[in-house]
């Protein structure tokens, strides 16, 4: 006879249906979470990078991952880094056995991998994103060699400051008008456009690119910024990562000293007896990647 189907044996109470259904929901949501290896993503890089906190901040608020310390030109010319990346930049993605560079991809793979909601299948929705992450880093980068580079002591400031920020000034405003007419990018929800942007945005708001860049942050672009602030878990960590953060590096005032220096000792042409140009003296970012 099957278990309880005799006259003489008591009924056995049985849970309400939607109570089994939620029971079953909660052990297959279990059984996903202990196949997806949350925790186990390395993002290298400095917490002073803009093109590095995009990633970090991703791989922090989605659970998936964490910041490895990384220094450009030193830790990122060791053996052991370059047989990860041998273009020998930052930031950089571990996951396991798989090494993946440039911002742009790892914002890509990271939300495919493990924050999907960030990264939309729809192909309308996918587009603009990728749209607006290209434009950033087609022109508004370049944008920011000339303008956050030099206050952060990055990079030399251009010959003409002021031209450089007028014209930056005017691509946050396209930027704004295009592609954020709502709150976001890709609309109500943050997505990884945001997160590309966002490091680049929360920097043109400090006092000292107004004073050495002439840069002057759209309210569009400001308003972005606390949004942004608002829906990201992970955002805090511009204001503040031990000393090291983009503001808390901007605080401290020294990037301009730093490119004082560099010129002061730029090396002297022995058949001329002319300094050469100090800018190439200074770490600069390059195509394949970011330095600084």
């Amino acid at each position: 006879m099957g278990c309880g189907s005799s006259k003489g044996a008591a009924a056995v109470e049985q849970p309400p249906a939607s109570q089994t259904k939620d029971a079953t929901l909660a052990e297959e949501g279990s059984a996903a979470a202990a196949t997806k290896p949350v925790g186990s993503v390395e993002v290298y890089g400095v917490t002073g990078s803009m093109n590095c906190m995009s990633a970090v901040m991703l791989a922090d608020a989605s659970g998936c991952g964490k910041l490895v310390p990384c220094m450009p030109h030193q830790d990122t010319l060791k053996p052991e880094f370059l047989a990860m990346n041998p273009f020998h930049a930052v930031p950089l993605l571990k996951d396991g056995d798989f090494c993946l560079a440039e911002s742009s991809a790892i914002l890509r793979y990271l939300a495919v991998m493990y924050s999907q909601d960030l990264y939309p299948a729809d192909a309308k929705v996918r587009g603009k994103i990728n749209w607006a992450m290209d434009r950033f880093s087609s022109t508004m980068y370049d944008d920011a060699v000339k303008t956050l580079y030099p206050c952060f002591g990055y990079a030399a400031p251009p010959e003409d400051r002021g031209a450089e920020g007028k014209a930056c000034t005017e691509h946050l405003k396209e930027f704004a008008d295009v592609f954020l007419k709502d709150k976001f990018v890709a609309g109500d929800k943050l997505s990884i456009a945001d997160f590309k942007v966002a490091p680049f945005f929360f920097a043109y708001e400090h006092d000292m690119v107004k004073e050495q860049s002439f840069v002057e942050v759209p309210e569009r672009i400001r308003q972005f910024n606390k949004d942004f602030a608002q829906a990201c878990s992970a955002a805090g960590m511009l204001a503040q990562a031990g000393g090291f953060a983009v503001k808390e590096t901007l605080d401290k005032g020294d990037g301009p000293a730093i490119i004082a220096n560099t010129e002061e000792q730029a090396p002297v042409d022995p058949q001329s007896g002319v300094a050469e140009n100090p800018a190439s003296s200074v770490q600069q970012p390059c195509g394949c990647g970011f330095l600084f």
